[in-house]
């Protein structure tokens, strides 16, 4: 992670951290470390421009409402939105995927 981050604050939707907190084969160290990761992290909140955009991606690329509003978040303010599920959101224009797992 820090490859990928360098001097960069992390930056995420509170979708992703309410994912974060669904986990459930999560044990309390797991959960621990996740409140850790969320207070150094800096969270967008669901604010109008970001779900005007992700009722946008949702009819034009047909997408889950979770996957919408991560990449709204993402194109808003312009960021790289880094996830191994690059296939979900391929093909989205203004969005810049990272997959952290891929060797290339």
């Amino acid at each position: 992670m820090d490859d990928i981050a360098g001097n960069s604050r992390i930056c995420f939707s509170v979708i992703t951290e309410i994912e974060l907190f669904s986990w459930k084969t999560a044990a309390q160290f797991d959960f621990d470390l996740v409140n850790m990761f969320v207070d150094m992290s800096l969270l967008f909140e669901l604010k109008k421009d970001i779900r005007k955009k992700a009722s946008e991606l949702r009819r034009q690329y047909d997408l889950e409402l979770s996957d919408a509003i991560v990449a709204a978040t993402a194109i808003v303010h312009g960021l790289t939105l880094i996830t191994d599920n690059t296939r979900d959101f391929a093909g989205i224009e203004n969005l810049s995927l990272l997959n952290p797992f891929d060797p290339q």
